[in-house]
């Protein structure tokens, strides 16, 4: 979430809380430390949580409300952090984008359908993160932008070509925002 008090961003980074459905060392945390993470297969994933849980009550799906923990930041115009603040939060998600389409509203200045009432702060987040990785750079960051591959598989799962995947502006916006 982005919003602008004068010249300061607020940031909002907000991830799904899922310690209110898997509890300290019940069977449920210990798989899911055993696993560490989700793993992703080129045609599918293996989550680290059951399904039922990931895609369903603990992901923050459209028009639902979930639980979430919060990062409110405020960044000045130069990209220093000016004051933060982390909690226990509710969430209800506007709207599921596609990184396709965030992308065409950033880097093509088109709006896809449906897109309309999202277009001005997607291009104000842009902004954000375009002086939140200029002040990485001047921190001394390296991007090192390295390329990743896509793996495409025939219908039995078996990999029959691998091509360069696309990075485009709202997937580096969104790592930018989740690293800060």
């Amino acid at each position: 979430s982005l919003e602008k008090d004068g010249e300061d961003y607020l940031l909002g980074v907000h991830i799904a809380d899922v310690s209110h459905y898997v509890k300290y060392r019940s069977p449920l945390d210990e798989e899911a430390f055993e696993r560490g993470t989700s793993v992703y297969f080129p045609d599918r994933v293996l989550p680290m949580l059951p399904r039922a849980l990931s895609n369903g009550i603990c992901s923050l799906n459209e028009g639902v409300i979930r639980l979430s923990m919060s990062c409110v930041m405020t960044y000045n115009p130069e990209g220093q952090l000016v004051s933060y603040d982390i909690f226990p939060s509710y969430l209800k998600s506007r709207k599921k984008m596609t990184y396709k389409n965030v992308n065409k509203i950033i880097m093509e200045n088109t709006i896809p359908d449906g897109y309309e009432d999202f277009a001005d702060t997607l291009k104000e987040m842009h902004k954000l993160a375009k002086i939140l990785r200029k002040a990485k750079e001047r921190r001394g960051y390296i991007d090192f932008d390295l390329s990743e591959s896509k793996i495409i598989v025939d219908d039995n799962g078996k990999a029959i070509d691998v091509t360069l995947r696309e990075r485009g502006t709202g997937e580096k916006l969104i790592e930018d925002f989740m690293i800060v």
